[in-house]
């Protein structure tokens, strides 16, 4: 059975500037802990001096999972200690997007969204930002970013991304 979300008229406004803002703290410290990694390498000592658990860090970083409140402040107390991170609000919005996915699909949600991003771009003649770059994990562009309804979507995914291209095809520039 599919979930679908409905706004209604009783749907709070400070409620969901609350969940963005939680969504958003959550990927600032998700990105300073990839930053970190990058540039100290190694998991394992990065989890050590937040005192957390290893493949709970794992799942954080590959954002399989949002860890446990006591876990997120040990994360943030440890990020609190490190240089500022500003983080492009694609990145948020992919957070935001993607919240409600089922965690062990998110990274790859994350990567076909860039994807299709990256096709956009490149069918525009611009190059991809840098972030959608890192979200891709490096890969190039495929031709099947250019024809989103192409590629091992299901028929569901097709038409949905179908009826995203077409919408996107309609915005005046």
């Amino acid at each position: 059975m599919r979930r679908v979300d409905v706004v209604t008229l009783t749907a709070s406004e400070s409620a969901d500037a609350d969940r963005f803002f939680d969504l958003r703290r959550i990927e600032i410290l998700r990105q300073v802990v990839i930053r970190e990694i990058r540039v100290h390498g190694g998991l394992r000592g990065i989890a050590r001096s937040m005192r957390i658990d290893r493949g709970s860090l794992r799942k954080f970083v590959e954002g399989q999972s949002t860890p446990q409140p006591e876990t997120l402040r040990l994360i943030a107390d440890w990020a609190g200690n490190r240089p500022e991170a500003t983080i492009p609000l694609g990145l948020v919005g992919l957070a935001v997007l993607l919240a409600d996915v089922r965690p062990v699909d998110r990274p790859r949600a994350r990567r076909r969204i860039a994807a299709v991003l990256a096709g956009i771009y490149q069918a525009s003649g611009e190059g991809s930002p840098t972030w959608i770059v890192d979200e891709m994990g490096g890969e190039a562009v495929s031709a099947e970013a250019h024809d989103i309804t192409s590629g091992d979507a299901s028929p569901e995914e097709r038409s949905v991304l179908a009826e995203i291209r077409r919408l996107l095809n309609t915005i005046e520039p």
